[in-house]
């Protein structure tokens, strides 16, 4: 059983006044630039080597590239939604149909997904089967190196349970995005399979 979620990144903003101005004019309310999270737009895409990584941190890469895309824009119920192919880390295409709502990310469906407002609490849960996966926007910057640079990313992180067994130790996904770049690193495993994960890293990306 595999596993990926899309995860956001949300941006400061700064300003300034002059202390020389006495004009008694009030300040203006600052400027609050929309963070662009996951950019939602035709023609984007984005390329990633793939690792299998063993319980002692061992990793064997991979001969193939894994990529994730955006093929099309459609409506439903009156809202444009872009379809995502993913080709999840190899293993097999999914298709996904996504939009964007004042720092929301939604699916067709009408799930959120994920939050640039609601951070360090359960936002979105996962079930299916003794499946649960419960994921949280974390607030912390996490400073990634990939093969493509280095990144300033938030994590969606999901902590997989089996609710079947409380005995077995949850296990952690991550998924690491930037802002204006997007998807920048996660992970995927078999929830059979507690020896080994699988890592992609970004190489390459192209918005337009």
């Amino acid at each position: 059983m595999k596993y990926l979620v899309y995860s956001l990144f949300i941006i400061p903003f700064f300003f300034s006044c002059n202390d020389d101005d006495q004009s008694g004019s009030s300040i203006p309310d600052p400027i609050i630039e929309e963070p662009i999270l996951f950019p939602l737009a035709l023609g984007n895409y984005w390329v990633y080597e793939v690792a299998k990584v063993d319980a002692l941190g061992n990793e064997e890469l991979l001969p193939y590239n894994d990529t994730i895309r955006i093929v099309g824009a459609s409506f439903i119920n009156d809202e444009t939604y872009y379809t995502i192919e993913d080709n999840n880390f190899g293993f097999g295409k999914v298709m996904r149909h996504v939009r964007d709502s004042s720092g929301f990310l939604i699916n067709s469906r009408g799930n959120i997904l994920l939050s640039t407002l609601d951070f360090d609490q359960v936002i979105y849960t996962y079930e299916a089967g003794p499946v649960r996966i419960e994921y949280t926007m974390q607030s912390e910057v996490q400073n990634v190196n990939v093969p493509f640079g280095a990144f300033d990313c938030l994590n969606f992180e999901g902590i997989l349970s089996d609710v079947n067994d409380e005995e077995n130790t949850p296990r952690t996904l991550f998924n690491l995005y930037s802002d204006e770049v997007g998807l920048v690193a996660s992970n995927i495993f078999f929830f059979s399979n507690r020896e080994s994960t699988w890592e992609r890293r970004l190489i390459d990306f192209k918005l337009e």
